[in-house]
């Protein structure tokens, strides 16, 4: 049999290993704003967290990056899945089972800005619902915002 050198002790360890530390913003701390050209039609559909945020509370939900000559459709849902919009090619929601189907629309203003109110019951306090838009007939759809209601 042949004497086989131990192949650690060939290998030079300098340092331990370290992970990248989390991304934490800036060199001043703070996270930089998303470039979006507001005159780009293909700008994407990007939903903000629900202000403020409560349950037993009336929630306004602000987008951007919306096409001003259609409607803006505010979906929910407590699970994540994927529900297909209709005539849109394979195009879907990350929502399984969407609640009541669209909850409200807006029609975004010419800069693709726009908000939709809407009243959270305090039956919310405690769970995790999901929001996302959707926009009809051009299918798009918006990022998804997981949002747990006090």
């Amino acid at each position: 049999m042949r004497d086989t050198p131990d192949i650690a002790a060939r290998v030079e360890v300098t340092a331990p290993y370290q992970a990248d530390p989390p991304f934490e913003g800036g060199a001043d701390g703070t996270i930089p704003e998303l470039d979006v050209d507001e005159d780009d039609p293909c700008t994407a559909l990007f939903l903000e967290v629900p202000d403020p945020g409560d349950s037993a509370a009336s929630n306004t939900f602000r987008f951007t990056g919306g096409d001003p000559t259609s409607r803006v459709f505010l979906v929910a849902g407590l699970h994540a899945g994927s529900t297909p919009l209709p005539r849109c090619g394979g195009v879907a929601l990350s929502i399984a089972d969407p609640r009541e189907g669209a909850l409200r629309w807006a029609l975004p203003d010419a800069s693709g800005r726009g908000e939709i109110t809407l009243q959270v019951p305090a039956a919310a306090s405690g769970r995790t619902v999901l929001f996302q838009l959707a926009q009809l007939p051009s299918c798009r759809v918006s990022n998804l915002v997981v949002q747990t209601f006090p």
